[in-house]
């Protein structure tokens, strides 16, 4: 079965990055969001106008809906395995092709940065709102071209590392486990107010899920960047002082190592804790931003994620003679 999980997570991985995400689990994508808000309707009605019971109502929201859509396919799974393996090996290829997020995140980042290029803001804006979920409209071209590398950088962790770590770990099973943790976080971050206490669970349980495949893979980030030949000095010297300053922590890796290498800063956030704001960045602004960043980032978006690939295919290789 390792073997067989092995080669799943290699045809899943060149299907991505040849031919996209398959656009008909767009629609699953869309399923998933969709049951989360009718649990989360039901839920509502049946606990207490409190914090601890918004928490605790949210949680079982999360236990159920990874019940049905990771649960499922890991019966799925185990049965295929058993009576004809082959069907387990297309069930955990499409499971894994399904959570990357490879030649679609580069696709739509070039397609940002030739708009930029050539001067067509508006469209610029909207590709982005698009890609990151976001309105962009207010947006000038500096601010773009950031907020492009801050996306690429994110699905560097969530489209890339840790979809990687947990197929080698879990199978199938591990890899959409993890993209309904992400599909779920998200729409609790696009619908904050009505995920106020509610939305705790899950963003607990998608840092804690991030956390390892992402200091991973800021190693072989950083390696990358050697590879090409930039800043890797300014990048160690970002990552150590900015990689805290994020929300989640952990995506704040890949976005330091990345800003750093780079010698741009990124877009501000703003944090409140009480009635205190503050604004944290990351990077520097050595210089302006200019829209051939989007193609360095690009080039080691696509050269750590399949670095991480490879590293993480030896050891599973090095699993199955081991046992």
């Amino acid at each position: 079965m390792l073997m067989n999980t092995l080669a799943a997570m290699a045809l899943g991985l060149v299907l991505n990055m040849m031919v996209g995400k398959p656009q008909l689990f767009l629609s699953f994508e869309n399923h998933m969001i969709s049951t989360a808000k009718r649990m989360e309707k039901f839920m509502k009605r049946h606990y207490q106008e409190t914090p601890e019971a918004r928490s605790m109502a949210g949680s079982a929201m999360v236990f159920f809906m990874l019940l049905l859509y990771a649960g499922i396919p890991l019966i799925l799974i185990i049965l295929a395995y058993i009576f004809v393996p082959v069907i387990g090996i297309i069930i955990e290829t499409i499971l894994f092709w399904f959570t990357l997020n490879i030649k679609s995140t580069r696709m739509s980042a070039y397609r940002i940065m030739r708009c930029v290029r050539s001067g067509r803001i508006e469209e610029a804006q909207k590709r982005l709102s698009k890609m990151t979920g976001k309105d962009c409209s207010e947006m000038d071209a500096d601010t773009i071209i950031r907020a492009t590398i801050e996306k690429v950088s994110d699905r560097c962790v969530n489209g890339g590392f840790s979809p990687i770590f947990y197929m080698t770990i879990f199978g199938g099973f591990g890899a959409v486990f993890y993209k309904t943790v992400c599909v779920l976080n998200g729409e609790a971050n696009r619908n904050k107010e009505d995920y106020v206490d509610f939305g705790n669970g899950i963003k607990t349980l998608w840092n804690i899920l991030g956390y390892i495949p992402a200091r991973i893979g800021s190693v072989i980030l950083k390696a990358d960047v050697r590879i090409l030949s930039l800043d890797i000095v300014n990048a160690n010297k970002v990552f150590n002082r900015d990689h805290k300053d994020c929300s989640p922590e952990f995506l704040g890796q890949a976005r330091s190592i990345i800003s750093g290498a780079l010698d741009i800063q990124l877009v501000p956030e703003e944090y409140y804790d009480g009635r205190i704001m503050r604004r944290r960045t990351i990077g520097e602004p050595i210089r302006p931003c200019e829209p051939n960043d989007i193609y360095w980032t690009n080039q080691l978006f696509y050269g750590s994620v399949f670095g991480f690939f490879v590293i993480f295919a030896i050891i599973r290789l090095l699993l199955f003679f081991i046992f």
